[in-house]
């Protein structure tokens, strides 16, 4: 560890976002095993989810719009997103998530 002029410690994250030189990720974080598949809902879509269970998309968790599970998807604030996650009980799960500025 390097030492600041105080006594401070600088301390280095443990997994350092790597950008390139178009500021794009470097690693495609999707393709990692733990990482779920998650995909953009149509219009349509999130209205007929919303209705079906009597939501508004405020009341869904969130999600920012530059999480890099979803940037390849060019989501926008209102979006919402389909996480299908494997489950060994239930086989597929799925959950949703409305995207956010931030």
């Amino acid at each position: 560890m390097q030492s600041l002029h105080n006594g401070e410690c600088l301390v280095r994250p443990a997994h350092p976002l790597i950008k390139n030189q178009t500021n794009t990720m470097a690693f495609d974080v999707t393709s990692h095993s733990l990482v779920p598949h998650h995909t953009k809902l149509t219009s349509s879509d999130k209205e007929k989810l919303l209705q079906e269970h009597g939501l508004a998309s405020k009341r869904l968790p969130r999600i920012t719009k530059t999480d890099p599970a979803i940037i390849h998807l060019k989501p926008q604030a209102g979006d919402v997103i389909k996480v299908e996650r494997k489950s060994p009980t239930a086989g597929t799960a799925y959950y949703y998530r409305v995207v956010i500025d931030g």
